[in-house]
């Protein structure tokens, strides 16, 4: 059982402690929230492919933001990934050891399945070509 840590008796916190997380930020929005998030990165992502002119160019901030929201949508991805693979499907044992934080309800784990199935295709597809 996670124990439940002391509120601040003031604003700002002297430490960060009341604010830790079991598997880290990233994780904890991807299992509580994950709509915030996916939602989020996909449009990024769409909002990179419009942004490709068709040639790459050191000068181009066009072609930096592309290379950053790539970047950033491959991180997140494995973030994904390591989240579906604390929950695999139908009941079965995990693929993985399931870090402590990283189980999810079906809602949850239906939107991070659909998020997964298309950032894999915009990066393997659109974003892989440009």
């Amino acid at each position: 059982l996670e124990r439940s840590k002391e509120l601040p008796k003031c604003v700002p916190a002297p430490s960060r402690a009341h604010l830790a997380t079991p598997a880290g930020i990233l994780f904890n929005e991807l299992t509580k929230s994950p709509a915030a998030v996916t939602e989020s990165v996909l449009r990024m992502v769409e909002l990179a492919i419009e942004l490709d002119s068709g040639r790459y160019s050191t000068e181009s901030t066009n072609c930096s933001a592309i290379l950053y929201v790539l970047r950033m949508a491959v991180r997140v991805e494995g973030f994904i990934r390591s989240v579906l693979a604390a929950n695999p499907p139908d009941g079965a044992p995990p693929t993985v050891e399931p870090a402590r934080g990283l189980q999810l309800d079906l809602a949850a784990l239906g939107k991070l399945r659909r998020c997964s199935v298309a950032l894999r295709r915009m990066l393997r597809r659109e974003l892989h070509a440009l």
